[in-house]
């Protein structure tokens, strides 16, 4: 028994003392809920002189992936507190000084931050008959630091001012220096114009700000608080970037229907890699503007470039696989209805391409009230969201994937039915039914290309959206209109034939590229292995795809061809 006792007291000596040697080695245990930001108190100067006004600062050293938080914290955190505690008389502190912030997205919300470190300074105003000699300086910090979850932090902050005949510069100066020149311009951009894009929509109203800055330079609008207003206004954007301003769409809340007429704040401007910041105040103009901001040469350029753009690409839809097939046999069928009469075919092809443009226009209808339904400025709003790139992402490569014939997109068998029986009729009954009959006969070649032409439309005016889809109707319609007054050109149409399908597949190759394209900035937004795990994703969906197409698609085609015999 007592050999027992004996082993046991030498175990548990030789396990305390194993432990001690860890402890010792590991150094003391940290405690994981407590603030990990480290804060201090700095004098500027090693000597101030009455009179004059001299800078103290808190110095916030956060670790890395931490940050805190700017004066207007955004969507959530709170920003840094100091309060005075016995400041000796004769000594006034004045309001803390800001310098510019970053802009942080987490989840969806917007925040104004700091990384790695800060330096809030705040001015000191010397009486100037207060005595030469030390004086104690003492306050409270509080603040918030967050990464993924966030702490709380407080600290007793000390430090020594020295009173004496002259100002002498102290060891903190260049430390100093370096933050003063962050803090924003006051005398630059005092003002900058804005302007209303609509009326109130259920207690919200967009604002876009013009912001003289445009391309190669990042602008962001970072506003003050808006506590204690009848309104708020939202942390997050879209930007239109013309070549010399950039438009800064926000939205506006007020539930008492007050709208303010000047909102300040800074304006961030990140141009070849260093960063600017602009104290400045939005002036907000009286006329309600159709589209954002005033209408400048380049955006009038801008629009034009769309509708150009719009009816090339419905010009070029006329030689893919399912639409070119197509041309031939319209045009030869109105002839036949009025052999008679030329005037007869230039009306049946001009009713036939109205049927083309209301199509076109329904559908214009659509990404209006899309758009309206969902408040939406644009697509560049959204693409802030990582779940909204995954879906564009998915869209973009079964597009491509579409265009290399892995699977088609067709559509329903009741609805193009429907339409044959309206379009077989004669007369221009007929031919209008008959443009749109092959405006959705054209659906398989006509959907990648409406995708990317639905994505700038979005980003317009509903004047402007209507206007592309008319244009990209326009392409698509023109060649029926001009072979209706000139039925003779038929002989120059190019012969359908298996290079249609090939051009196709030419057309998948851009779509894939922006594909990855959108993969480079989405991927991150899942994390360090996003881009790894959004690519495997992919692969899964090209599987399904080709699956659904060869197993499903095709095998569906095989099995209606008639039976042969041999």
């Amino acid at each position: 028994m007592k050999r027992l006792l004996l082993s046991f007291l030498f175990l548990t000596a030789g396990a305390l003392q194993g432990q001690d040697e860890l402890g010792s080695l590991l150094g003391p245990p940290e405690d994981d809920f407590s603030a990990k930001t480290k804060v201090d108190l700095l004098v500027e100067s090693a000597e101030a002189k009455p009179g004059t006004t001299v800078m103290v600062g808190l110095h916030l050293r956060m670790p890395d992936h931490w940050h805190t938080y700017w004066q207007n914290p955004g969507d959530s955190g709170d920003s840094t507190k100091m309060t005075w505690e016995n400041l000796p008389e004769g000594i006034t502190a004045g309001a803390m000084q800001w310098p510019v912030p970053e802009k942080v997205e987490w989840l969806e919300m917007f925040t104004y931050a700091y990384h790695h470190d800060v330096l809030l300074m705040i001015p000191l105003t010397l009486s100037a008959d207060l005595k030469p000699g030390e004086y104690q300086l003492n306050g409270k910090v509080v603040w918030l630091e967050c990464e993924e979850s966030c702490l709380p932090g407080d600290k007793q902050v000390a430090a020594t001012l020295v009173v004496g005949e002259d100002t002498k510069p102290g060891p903190n100066r260049e430390l100093f220096e370096t933050w003063r020149e962050k803090l924003p311009d006051t005398k630059v951009l005092p003002a900058i114009p804005a302007s209303w894009t609509g009326k109130p929509v259920e207690g919200k109203r967009e604002i876009a700000i013009e912001a003289p800055f445009g391309k190669g330079a990042v602008v962001a609008f970072i506003p003050d608080s808006a506590k204690d207003k009848a309104w708020s206004i939202s942390h997050d954007s879209v930007q239109v970037i013309e070549m010399k301003q950039t438009l800064i769409r926000k939205t506006v809340e007020s539930e008492q229907g007050e709208w303010p007429a000047v909102i300040s704040g800074v304006l961030r401007v990140e141009l070849d890699g260093a960063v600017q910041g602009y104290r400045t105040e939005v002036q907000i103009g009286d006329g309600e503007e159709t589209v954002a901001g005033t209408v400048t040469a380049e955006s009038v350029q801008s629009i034009w470039l769309i509708l150009g753009g719009a009816f090339l690409g419905g010009l070029i839809l006329n030689i893919m696989p399912c639409v070119l097939p197509v041309i031939s046999l319209k045009i030869l069928g109105f002839v036949q209805q009025s052999q008679e009469s030329p005037e007869r075919v230039r009306k049946l092809g001009l009713t036939y391409a109205l049927g083309v443009w209301a199509s076109f226009l329904a559908l214009a209808g659509v990404l209006i009230s899309a758009k309206n339904s969902t408040q939406m400025a644009s697509w560049g709003m959204q693409m802030q969201s990582p779940y909204f790139n995954l879906v564009l992402l998915l869209v973009v490569v079964l597009v491509a994937l579409n265009l290399f014939g892995v699977f088609e997109v067709t559509l329903g068998g009741s609805t193009m039915t429907k339409a044959s029986e309206l379009s077989s009729r004669e007369g221009f009954m007929g031919a209008f039914f008959n443009g749109v009959l092959a405006t959705a006969l054209a659906t398989p070649c006509t959907a990648p290309f409406l995708a990317g032409a639905m994505g700038v439309a979005l980003t317009q005016g509903q004047g402007t959206i209507i206007a592309a889809m008319s244009a990209v109707a326009f392409g698509l319609a023109s060649p029926y209109v001009i072979l209706s007054f000139r039925p003779d050109w038929l002989k120059f149409l190019p012969k359908p034939g298996d290079w249609m399908v090939q051009f196709k597949m030419i057309m998948g190759f851009p779509m894939l590229a922006a594909g990855i394209w959108i993969l480079s900035f989405t991927g991150p937004m899942f994390g360090k292995a996003g881009v790894l795990w959004l690519g495997v994703l992919l692969v899964f969906v090209a599987l399904a795809a080709w699956v659904f197409g060869e197993f499903k698609q095709r095998a569906a085609s095989m099995s209606l061809r008639p039976l042969v015999a041999c």
